[in-house]
């Protein structure tokens, strides 16, 4: 009985993860042409500013622009790093525990609720959180 279960469960993780590889990949393709495609375009910018005042001006203009948006990529990831993380609410994992549908498994003749063992695991994890958020702050 165990063995179908974990087969079956062996091959949605399979899945799953072959799902997500395929996305990743595309999603790491889409991000190396969206590099390029902005390369091309510094470039057009970059000659457009050098027909006008200068190869030398215009790279100094392209080199401060991009030294800019990279100051304020750190200071916008400086922030939001010191932004303070919401209390977690164990009685909101707890009632969103009652309102999932988890199912119910028989083992050796007793019924035992996943949903209890579930709940319980996830007040566990909030407490645990709350804990580390605290020794934090």
């Amino acid at each position: 009985m165990f063995a179908a279960v974990a087969g079956y469960v062996g091959s949605v993780l399979s899945d799953i993860v072959q799902k997500w590889i395929k996305v990743g990949g595309l999603a790491l393709l889409g991000l190396l042409i969206l590099i390029f495609a902005v390369g091309y375009a510094l470039n057009a910018v970059h000659s457009y500013i050098a027909a006008s005042v200068g190869a030398v001006a215009a790279s100094l203009w392209i080199g401060g622009g991009l030294t800019t948006v990279a100051l304020i990529c750190v200071l916008a990831a400086v922030y939001i790093n010191k932004k303070p993380r919401k209390a977690l609410s164990v009685q909101g994992a707890v009632s969103a525990m009652k309102e999932a549908s988890v199912p119910t498994v028989r083992l050796g003749g007793a019924v035992t609720s996943l949903r209890a063992a579930t709940a319980g695991a996830v007040v566990g994890l909030a407490v645990v959180l709350r804990l580390r958020a605290s020794d934090h702050s």
